[in-house]
């Protein structure tokens, strides 16, 4: 798949995920199981999660650990083999 594809898939994806977490929240206060703060409290966690989850996540390639290839391939600085965002890979030890 090429990288603007994917880069609209995943923005899709994640506006996706958005909207469904705002009706989910939205409907749990109009079936009066939750207060309003308790939605927006929740949903505060839950952004402070996602952002602790994706920053430790991009370290590697801010470093220059991990480097993506125009062509949609990953090269990490351990193993010199570029391998395919569709596969499996195992980063090879030093040594």
């Amino acid at each position: 798949m090429a990288e603007g594809a994917t880069q609209r898939l995943d923005a899709w994806v994640v506006a996706l995920a958005t909207f469904v977490t705002v009706l989910i929240g939205i409907s749990r206060i109009y079936l009066g199981v939750h207060y309003p703060t308790d939605v927006l409290d929740d949903w505060a966690v839950g952004e402070v999660w996602a952002t602790c989850c994706w920053l430790p996540a991009g370290y590697p390639q801010r470093r220059g650990a991990i480097e993506t290839l125009t062509d949609g391939t990953i090269r990490t600085s351990a193993s010199h083999e570029v391998e395919s965002k569709s596969e499996t890979f195992c980063i090879d030890a030093p040594g």
